[in-house]
Parts: structure tokens; sequence; C-alpha cells
């Protein structure tokens, strides 16, 4: 139950050996790297590909993959595996033939862009002119004269009568050409000594002038545009068929893709380390288990190769490693999801994780569904060999899964529907009997968080704090238990919690008010303890919520299944209806399993605000890397 003790690593060498150290270093996967601060005579990273030209590489070989997905749909089962590739093998596709293919791609996005720019125009051009389609007259003659002004817009339907009444006393002539229920498309014409008087009510009305920007008769327009947008269209079509040509050469842009990540993230080592004209410096941190081995393998390097490991010193902040078995390694994701524990406290995953199995299973509380639950995941695992924090999730959810099955059994749960008889009591027939399960529990649960406090205050030397903070409180929950029960004299240890609570917890406060008012506090926010152990009432309703579904699916299932179609539909309610149980319910088990141990539990002693070790390593989306050495 501790962080993983590391250790500072500095390694200095010829530039000229910088490549072969990175690339070793990645395959080692053993070296958190921390970014050198430029100081006197030293630089940061230059030269060899920069970190703009190995972005803007993968960028271009990003957009080639992005548009040819976008056109071509890769066949390949649901379950296909990922590549098995060497390094060597993977940087290999980092050659000018796929180059060449990522060139011919980008030439035929850009003339894919050109066309859809075209077909844009072209449809916002018909979608202009269409209200203008009874005008005979060409737009291009629609102009003014030396002795005539000239006018083609849409006035608002309700101000038509107002502008025409407005131009009476002119010799307008207004001509409504097409317009809908909001406005009215027309054409004016008017003479020019009445150009202020028209323009005048032309404004009161809002008339808004049309610009279609082309020359002729707006349907003859139209339909030059309409056959322009046909012709676009079997041309993108002719295009499409151009693009799924290259789906062959797919998984090589994948390959391509992942090389350029790989020089990626050499080249953002180069920027990140040190350098002066001729040596280059990387600084970072090791598991100390790791710190041998990590020097053994790098000075296989010719000797010009310096490193240095030493332990951390006082300023320094370490990042944090975790340090559990393989087993109860995959739920270190629930606390990093919380926070990180800091290098120098220890890790709650192994005392999380019994509580975080029990709640899980408590909440779905049905066998069936952990026996699906189990096998779907473990197919999952098998068969897509997820990475990372996907395969630590699926994981827990397992062995939530394994949980269910075993309260399941306990409370007679298969798919709602007591197959077996309980062999503990059925949450619906003793409801009280489960929410005083979960409140218990949920006790326990309190109360060693309130005891592993004590523990880490004692590993501080801090004696006082450790039993005025922990024994008191334990003291109050434990004797007022006891007082419900009816147990002799807890009553008085309650009472001396208490007293001594209200005396210590000011004792860091200067003045006796001011101590005074701390003891207060701390003995009034004891209300705060009830509500979270009442928070652990969770457990009881949704272990019944996933019971009362189930019923609810297994009886509406029972009332349609009269006859040969009624079966049929039944069977279908249960599928659909179970399937969304399991669904639904499993996110809520894994949600407020994570909820009650970041708020009841590790809000009694949990500090966190640690830094993740991120090993330097390979990092491929594509395919999965043969030989690289996770056992450093």
């Amino acid at each position: 139950m501790a962080v993983d003790k590391v250790q500072k690593v500095t390694i200095v060498g010829m530039s000229s050996e910088f490549e072969a150290v990175s690339a070793a270093l990645q395959r080692m996967r053993a070296l958190h790297i921390d970014e050198i601060i430029p100081g006197e005579g030293l630089d940061k990273g230059q030269g060899g590909q920069t970190l703009s030209a190995a972005n803007a590489a993968t960028d271009r070989v990003s957009a080639a993959l992005s548009f040819l997905n976008t056109y071509y749909s890769k066949k390949s089962g649901l379950l296909s595996q990922k590549p098995v590739m060497t390094p060597q093998e993977l940087l290999s596709a980092d050659c000018p033939e796929n180059w060449m293919v990522v060139e011919e791609l980008e030439a035929l996005r850009t003339e894919m862009a050109a066309l859809t720019l075209d077909r844009t125009k072209k449809t916002a051009l018909c979608e202009a002119l269409r209200p203008y389609e009874a005008l005979r007259v060409p737009l291009a003659d629609i102009k003014d004269t030396q002795n005539t002004r000239m006018y083609l817009g849409t006035v608002p339907q309700q101000a038509l009568q107002t502008m025409i009444d407005d131009c009476a006393n002119t010799d307008a002539v207004i001509e409504q050409v097409g317009g809908d229920e909001q406005a009215v498309c027309i054409y004016m014409v008017v003479s020019a000594c009445y150009e202020k008087e028209a323009e005048a009510a032309m404004r009161t009305a809002g008339f808004a002038q049309a610009d279609p920007g082309v020359p002729g008769v707006p349907a003859q327009e139209i339909a030059r545009a309409e056959q322009a947008l046909k012709e676009n269209e079997a041309a993108q079509a002719a295009l499409i068929e151009r693009v799924c040509t290259y789906g062959e050469k797919l998984s090589a842009l994948e390959k391509l893709s992942d090389a350029c990540a790989v020089k990626y993230q050499q080249a953002a080592l180069k920027e990140q380390s040190g350098q002066t004209e001729k040596t280059f410096m990387i600084t970072g941190w090791v598991r100390a288990r790791q710190a041998e081995k990590l020097r053994e393998a790098l000075m296989l390097r010719p000797e010009t190769l310096f490193i240095q490991i030493e332990d951390a010193a006082a300023e320094d902040v370490p990042p944090t490693a975790f340090k559990n078995g393989r087993l109860l390694s995959n739920f270190e994701t629930v606390t990093e999801m919380y926070s990180l524990p800091n290098a120098y406290e220890a890790d709650p995953t192994a005392i999380m994780a019994p509580f975080f199995f029990c709640f899980f299973g408590m909440m779905m509380s049905d066998a069936g569904y952990g026996i699906v639950m189990t096998l779907v995941l473990s197919l999952f695992l098998r068969l897509m060999r997820p990475q990372g924090t996907l395969k630590k999730i699926a994981v827990v959810v397992v062995m939530g899964g394994l949980s269910s099955l075993i309260w399941g059994i306990l409370f007679g749960g298969w798919f709602g529907v007591a197959f077996f008889p309980a062999l503990w009591f059925e949450p619906l027939e003793d409801p009280m009997k489960m929410l005083i399960v979960s409140l218990a529990i949920g006790l326990v649960h309190i109360t060693l968080g309130l005891v592993e406090n004590g523990r880490r205050l004692l590993t501080k030397k801090r004696y006082v704090d450790a039993f005025c903070d922990t024994v008191f409180i334990l003291c109050i929950l434990w004797g007022a238990i006891g007082m419900l029960l009816g147990v002799p004299f807890c009553g008085y240890i309650a009472l001396i919690g208490v007293i001594g609570l209200f005396l210590t917890a000011g004792r860091d406060r200067k003045g006796i008010i001011s101590k005074f008012t701390g003891g207060f506090s701390a003995v009034y926010g004891l209300t705060s303890y009830l509500s979270d152990i009442l928070s652990y009432s969770r457990l009881f309703g949704m272990g019944l919520t996933t019971g009362v579904i189930a019923l609810v699916f297994n009886t509406l299932a029972e009332m349609v299944m009269t006859g040969p179609i009624g079966y049929v539909f039944g069977v279908v309610l249960l599928l659909v209806g179970h399937t969304f149980n399991v669904l639904i319910n499993a996110l809520g088990a894994y949600v407020h399993s994570c909820r009650l141990q970041y708020i009841e539990f590790y809000g009694k002693f949990y500090e966190g605000g640690g830094r993740a070790f991120v090993p330097y390593a390979y990092q491929t989306k594509y395919v999965q890397l043969s030989d690289t050495d996770q056992t450093v």
C-alpha cells in the first residue's frame, strides 16, 4: 500500500548519440522525462527533425487518413486485433511510397474541397434566385438609365400596401414577381425625378435590395445552376470512386501515422532536453527498483554517455509511481480519477479496492447480470486486448460482475427471478434489513477511513493529532451506535469523545475564545458524519432498483406471451429490457461506488495532489509493438 520509490536521473552525452539514446529510452519504457529549464550555457534542444516539422508530418498523415476514412469503410471484424510489429518494422513505414500516397490524397482532397465549394455556391445561387423565377427581365438589364431608376428586392408582406400608397404620387411601376407569407419580391421602375420619394417609401417599408450576381433571366440562371449541380454531383461521385481505390493503402497509412507519432515523441524529447553545442542532457525519474537496469541498458552506448542516479532532494517534486499487484493495479484508475497520491503519501488503492468490489456488486445484486457482465467483458479483454485506462476499467467491471454474482446468490436474484432460494435474504421481501446492512457497511468504511487518517498522522510523528482527531471521533461514532443497540457504558464512551473533541479541536488556535469556537465547531460538525453514513443508503436504493426493473420487464414480457407472436415479442422485450437494465445499472454502480470512495472515504484522510509517472515510451494508435521491454 505504498507509492513506488523513484530516483532522479540525469543523462549527458554527445549530440550524435541523442537519437540512439532516445530510441533506447522509448523501448525500455522506464524513464519519466522532465523538461529542462534553460540556463546559463544550456539551451532547449535544437537540430534534427524539429518539433514543428514532426507535428506537421503527423498532421498531414492524420488529415489524409481522415479524408480516406470519410469515403472508404474499412472491412474488418468487430473484434479484429491490431497488427503486431517491431519498432524497426513500424519506422520502415515512413518511406517515399507511403508519402506519395499522402500527396495523392491531399490532391484529391483539394479537388473535393473545390467541388464542395462550387456546389455550395451554386446551391446558394438557386436559393437566392428562386423567389425571382417569374421575372422575365435579364438581371443585367435591371440598372439605372438616364431617366429611370430600377430596383429589385424584397419588402415585408404587411408593408407592401403602405409602400404602394406612398408611391402613389410618383409614376412608379411595381411588379410582384414572387414571395411567400413573410416577404414579397418586387421589380420596381420609377422616373429619375421621383427617385428621392421612391427611396423614402422603400426605406419606410423595409425594402431590401437584391444582389443575385448573375446577368441572365432568373429562370435560365437557375436552370444553368441546377445543371451545374448535376455535373458537380457526378464529378464528386467519380472522385469518391477514385478515393476508394486507395482503400488498400489504408493499413500502410495507419502504420505511417504511428511512425510519425513515434518520431514526434522523439522530437518532443529533443525540445524538452537541454543541449549545448556538442552535448545533450536529459533529466527525469526512474523507479528505484529499475534504476540499475536502466543504467546497464544505456551504458551499452559509447563511453561518452554519463548517467547519474540519485535520491530526490527536499525541494524536488517527484512523480507518483504506483506499486500494486497485477489485479489490484486495475483499481488504480479509480484513484487516478480523483487525484494521484503525492510521492510521499501511501497509495490508498489497496484499502479502497475491496470496498469498491463490495459496493459494485451490492448495487447490481443480481447473479444473472453478474455472469453476463463477467463473460462479455472477459471476451472483450481477450479479443480486443485494450490497453491503458480502458483495460483497467474493463477489468474493474469484470470484478464487479463477480461481486454481483456473489451478492446475487446471497440475495436470490437471477434476472429478477428467484430461480434459486437466497442464501441470506431477499431485499425486496425485507428492505429494512437491506438498509441496515448498507448503513453498517458504510459505518465500517468510514471507520477505516478514520483509522487510516490516524495511521498516516502517526507515520508523520504527529501523535497528539492522531489521538485527538481520530480516537475521540471513533469514540463518538461507536459509542452512539452502542447506545442505540443498548450496549452498557457506550453512552459514557460517546460523552468522553464529545468532551475530548470539544477541548482539543481548537488546540492550534490562539486565545480562549478561538479555542472555544474551534471546539464548538468541531462538535457541531459531527452532524456531517450522520449524513455520510446515510449516503450509504444508495447501496440499498440501487440494489432494490436493479431487482425492481428486472421484475417489471419480466412481468411485461409475461403479459404479452399469449401466443406465438406474443412469445416472439416477449423474448425481444426480455432481451432489450434486461440489456438496458444491465447497462444503466452497471454505469450507476460504477459511478456511485466511486462517489462513496471519493466523498465519504478519501475525504477522511487522503491528501492527493501528485503528478503521474508517465514513462517515455512508444505511443501508437493503430499497431501494437512487440519488442518494447516492459519488464525493465
